[in-house]
């Protein structure tokens, strides 16, 4: 399917959904990491607004993983597949990560994120590319890029968080360095609740317009694009 067909197909499961919340005194809770919701959710947040009037959207910004019982979570988007059998998994994209420097920077030395993220895919990377530790850490990507402008250091960042008039530049050969799925992830004992599939539904819209804005092609990878390539 390719991306405007996901989309056309994702608007209609909106529809479809329509009849049962558009009068509902409801809330709707999401919750994702910072960088998630600026890329991907922020833009399309007057679209949920102007399509379910009636359901207030909280978005909850947060590295770690939801209790979606304790903290009354409808949605998390991430990028870590669900493996409790309690929880189910749509997938809605994928993030692809680069490495980045000031153009007429010559440091090998790098940026990471804190210890405990050395795991993923996107530090691994970072370890492979640059062939030693990072001299810094830092909590977050835009950290990192602030950090990696100041200093002349790289770093390995979301594409769709480099801005056009960023300081920083893609490195020769590192346009993509590691990718990750992208995942709303619900209850599976509510797969059949109309909020949470309008959730879903939004959120799998909000990612597929961010790609048809950002033009990037569905698969491969082009390096005149920055973003995400959603299947």
């Amino acid at each position: 399917m390719d991306v405007i067909e996901q989309f056309e197909s994702n608007l209609a499961r909106l529809g479809n959904n329509l009849p049962h919340l558009q009068s509902a005194a409801e809330k709707a809770r999401v919750i994702t990491t910072g960088f998630l919701a600026a890329d991907y959710l922020t833009d399309q947040l007057g679209a949920f607004m102007e399509r379910y009037p009636g359901i207030e959207l909280e978005i909850l910004c947060s590295s770690i993983e939801a209790n979606f019982d304790r903290e009354d979570v409808d949605v998390a988007l991430r990028m870590n597949r669900p493996l409790d059998d309690a929880l189910m998994g749509h997938e809605v994209g994928k993030v692809h990560f680069c490495a980045v420097q000031k153009p007429d920077a010559t440091s090998r030395d790098w940026i990471a994120l804190s210890r405990e993220l050395d795991w993923t895919p996107e530090m691994q990377a970072g370890y492979e590319r640059f062939g030693r530790p990072p001299v810094m850490r830092v909590e977050d990507f835009s950290l990192a890029m602030d950090a990696a402008a100041s200093t002349g250091l790289s770093t390995i960042v979301p594409r769709l968080h480099l801005a056009a008039n960023s300081p920083l530049s893609i490195i020769t050969g590192a346009h993509s360095v590691a990718t990750r799925s992208l995942w709303a992830v619900y209850q599976e004992k509510r797969q059949r609740d109309p909020i949470v599939n309008a959730v879903v539904d939004w959120i799998a819209q909000s990612v597929a317009q961010r790609r048809l804005n950002e033009g990037i092609p569905q698969s491969g990878d082009s390096p005149s694009g920055l973003g995400y390539s959603a299947e």
